[in-house]
């Protein structure tokens, strides 16, 4: 890798440090370097056969395009995924610039559904809140994120891992795996929300004040597409809450046709949601129910779960038929999880109590309520967890208290998906462009 001294270095080609490189080239900031510790999506394919290998990065969610070009590919405009400090009166319309962006690298125009069609409502004991969402799947957003990166006219390294960060007054430096160094004037880290490592690094060099974040631990649920059709009739993501003693449990993350996939963040092998196109659906949905602890007590218990669960099972994740879960029965010896590298379990014995008897409920009214209807073939997986990182303080272009030091996307701990974080990206490029 070249010394050369760049007037920005982004470390992180996701959804978030795309639009900020995007955003600084359209400004004529062409001294730009952008790195990432993965690889470009042709190459990102992962190599499991049955249970997750581990891999250091991991190709599911790690490389250019980030976790969202292997998600469930969603736009999420509606003032979701992203931390109310920060959300600002310009939010709507850096989502629809964020969108437009989007509609001309597909070549293709979808209608932009923004803040005035979020409606919400109560039933019985569940909130509904429906946002609005556009919904592409997953090759449609790596189509996106591929083309939009090799268009850009700055400096790409991919494959390179940034290991530590300094600044000596004048220049920040970021060392690479390998030794090399690299300097800029101004530095972005957009890292995603699995990154444990750099990112504590940078907070403990640089004395970045942090808060607690509210984590969600939980599962995802998969049945038969017929037995949620009710959801579907509300929109591509409806989201549905129950408040309960230590917070809310919730639905999240809505997948219709999709499929249930692993993905290792950190040190951990968790669950998600996949949907590779929206023209060849699989006759499956699934959906991740959550609970949101608010309790700073009970919240301590989520990242002790994780790693008693890494303890017993390693790679693999947990899986347990719905029917067994709902009646407290031991689940069957010969039932096997769609989901390869999965072991039946009784999540009872996996998760805190309180965890477990309030999703129990939740799903419960929720079968009550015509929202989701039992089957044989209906399974649950974990673990599905959220919001991990704590939260860095940062403005609203994810500046630090280090000026020209920014902290974006879901790293910060402030963002959760595509389109916030890529607001974020376009933010802290125009506000570089300001002071460069």
């Amino acid at each position: 890798m070249s010394q050369q001294l760049y007037d920005v270095i982004i470390i992180g080609a996701g959804p978030a440090g795309i639009f900020a490189a995007l955003e600084l080239a359209s400004s004529g900031i062409k001294r730009v370097l952008i790195i990432e510790k993965g690889q470009e999506p042709s190459k990102r394919k992962c190599p499991r056969e049955e249970v997750c290998l581990g891999c250091d990065p991991c190709k599911e969610i790690e490389g250019v395009g980030g976790a969202g070009g292997f998600s469930d590919g969603k736009l999420c405009n509606g003032p979701v995924g992203i931390d109310k400090n920060i959300l600002g009166e310009d939010y709507p319309t850096l989502v629809r610039y964020v969108n437009d962006a989007f509609i001309r690298a597909l070549g293709s125009v979808y209608d932009i559904a923004l803040f005035s069609q979020t409606v919400s409502f109560q039933t019985g004991r569940l909130s509904i809140t429906i946002t609005p969402v556009v919904r592409l799947g997953s090759l449609e957003i790596r189509r996106v994120f591929a083309k939009i990166f090799d268009s850009l006219p700055i400096s790409k390294e991919t494959g390179v891992e940034a290991t530590d960060v300094s600044f000596d007054g004048d220049y920040f430096s970021v060392e690479t795996r390998g030794g090399g160094i690299v300097k800029s004037q101004r530095l972005i880290v957009a890292t995603g929300k699995c990154d444990f490592v750099l990112r504590e690094r940078v907070v403990k060099n640089f004395s970045l004040k942090t808060f607690p974040n509210t984590p969600q631990i939980g599962v995802r649920l998969e049945t038969f597409s017929k037995n949620t059709e009710k959801l579907l009739e509300m929109g591509p993501n409806p989201k549905i809450k129950r408040e309960f003693e230590y917070g809310h449990v919730k639905t999240h993350c809505f997948n219709h046709g999709g499929e249930v996939m692993a993905y290792k963040c950190g040190q951990f092998v968790l669950v998600g949601g996949r949907l590779y196109s929206i023209r060849h659906l699989t006759d499956f949905s699934d959906l991740n129910i959550v609970y949101k602890v608010r309790s700073r007590e009970k919240a301590s218990l989520v990242m002790q779960s994780l790693r008693e669960i890494k303890e017993r099972v390693g790679l693999k994740t947990l899986s347990q038929d719905l029917i067994s879960f709902l009646s407290k029965q031991r689940p069957s010896s010969s039932i096997s999880s769609r989901l390869a590298g999965s072991i039946i379990v009784n999540f009872e014995n996996f998760y805190p109590s309180f965890v477990v008897e309030s999703i129990r409920e939740f799903i419960e009214d929720l079968i009550e309520n015509g929202f989701l209807s039992l089957s044989e073939e209906a399974f649950i997986y974990g673990p599905a967890v959220e919001w991990l990182l704590s939260k860095i303080e940062v403005d609203k272009s994810g500046e630090t208290s280090v000026p020209g030091l920014f902290i974006i996307g879901d790293v910060s701990g402030k963002t959760q998906g595509i389109i916030a974080a890529s607001v974020m990206g376009v933010r802290a490029a125009r506000k570089i462009v300001e002071t460069l």
